[in-house]
């Protein structure tokens, strides 16, 4: 028998019947896509908790892009590493720690602003799948907004 090729299609017969097999095996499997082992379709486990970058002003989550001269605190209060958590925004806490890094007091401002915290929110399932926040403050400041 010839094999395939561009003047010799697989049959439609064959084909259906191929992809018909595919699905069975897929159902007999579980619900898993046989042959494909690739971590690029792998969910996250909702398990382990997860970590976000905090900022806060007077109390209300906001943009740290909507500050400026930032005093009380340095970039290096931005725990990028935030062991023992996992984090689906990484670059976030980066951005973060740079644009305060940018964005300083200019050293003959001693008042004035608003407070702001930085830290973490911890993100974690109960048993019944209930999301809960932890909010954890690793540091505080006090900055001025950008259109005042």
């Amino acid at each position: 028998m010839l094999a395939p090729g561009p003047d010799r299609p697989v049959p439609k017969w064959l084909a259906a019947g191929l992809c018909g097999l595919y699905w069975v095996m897929a159902v007999l499997l579980g619900g898993q896509v046989p042959f494909v082992e690739r971590t690029m379709f792998a969910f996250p486990v909702l398990s382990s908790p997860l970590a976000a970058p905090l900022f806060r002003v007077d109390g209300e989550l906001a943009d740290v892009t909507a500050y400026t001269d930032f005093r009380g605190i340095g970039p290096r209060a931005i725990d990028v590493d935030h062991i023992g958590y996992r984090s689906t925004v990484e670059h976030h806490f980066h951005e973060m720690r740079a644009w305060i890094a940018a964005h300083p007091s200019p050293p003959e401002t001693v008042s004035g602003g608003h407070p702001f915290e930085v830290g973490l929110l911890i993100f974690d399932w109960d048993l019944d799948g209930r999301v809960t926040t932890t909010v954890r403050v690793d540091g505080t400041g006090w900055a001025h907004r950008r259109d005042e």
